[in-house]
């Protein structure tokens, strides 16, 4: 059994605060269970690099909290790893530290990128929000969204009134780069009908959670404290079929698994 951490989760466990005092006991509870492990992917790595554009810590604070960060990582994960494939996702065993060293190779490009069309999506959104905005979206569970007739209606808008396009996001092939696609234009039409929208400034962070829910796709429980991204996942797995619960972190912490 897989279960995969949000970033958020992961950094709950190494602050070590107080209120986070079951959580670390349920993770550390879970280490050495040998039919269970706590992959971590590029993601968390990507995360991870955002440390550098800190302004508030000097060089050597910003690597001692990476090296941290790191070592925390491959202590819950025993380097059990989820990477992108030519296929599927793969789950294969490397550190770290040298999955991070990888990642930031093209950092900044790359991360500058999608930032740059995560912004420029925004902005998009922003546009034609009212022309796709439906109410009371609240009012259907999570896994109920995509069965909605005006949910079902502004998908086809959305894919440019082609049903074919429509059945491709549907197409349930799980390799990584058609998932990718899939995840990412899903995420974006949720975010255009008004279903839990991050804000403008937050174009960072609704990178890194369309490259979570991707990884975690690969893994049988999803864990985030972040309630809106999981509102979107619940919903999206639904639609792909893909068969995975996501929890909450007092869901994980009461989460029964069998030694």
């Amino acid at each position: 059994m897989d279960i995969y951490l949000d970033h958020n989760v992961i950094c709950d466990y190494i602050s070590n605060k107080d209120e986070d005092k079951d959580l670390v006991e349920k993770i550390d509870s879970l280490l050495n269970i040998l039919t269970l492990n706590l992959p971590y992917s590029p993601a968390h790595m990507e995360e991870v690099a955002n440390i550098n554009k800190s302004k508030k810590l000097s060089s050597d604070d910003k690597l001692n909290f990476i090296v941290e960060k790191l070592e925390a990582i491959s202590k819950i994960t025993h380097n059990y790893t989820y990477h992108p494939g030519n296929d599927e996702i793969k789950k294969t065993s490397e550190t770290p530290f040298e999955c991070f060293t990888r990642v930031i190779k093209d950092y900044d490009l790359t991360t500058g990128i999608a930032e740059k069309n995560q912004e420029n999506l925004f902005c998009k959104r922003f546009e034609v929000a009212e022309e796709y905005r439906i109410k009371n979206l609240y009012d259907y569970e999570a896994e109920e969204i995509f069965e909605s007739e005006l949910v079902k209606n502004s998908l086809l808008k959305f894919c440019f009134n082609n049903s074919e396009i429509v059945e491709d996001l549907k197409n349930h092939d799980n390799k990584f780069h058609k998932l990718l696609f899939r995840i990412d234009n899903l995420v974006n039409f949720l975010e255009l009908i008004g279903y839990y929208p991050d804000v403008k400034k937050n174009s960072r962070s609704n990178m890194h959670d369309i490259s979570h829910m991707i990884y975690a796709s690969k893994a049988n429980y999803f864990v985030s404290n972040d309630r809106k991204m999981r509102y979107k996942a619940k919903a999206i797995y639904k639609f792909l079929n893909i068969d995975i619960k996501v929890l909450d972190k007092d869901e994980f912490i009461n989460l029964n698994v069998k030694k």
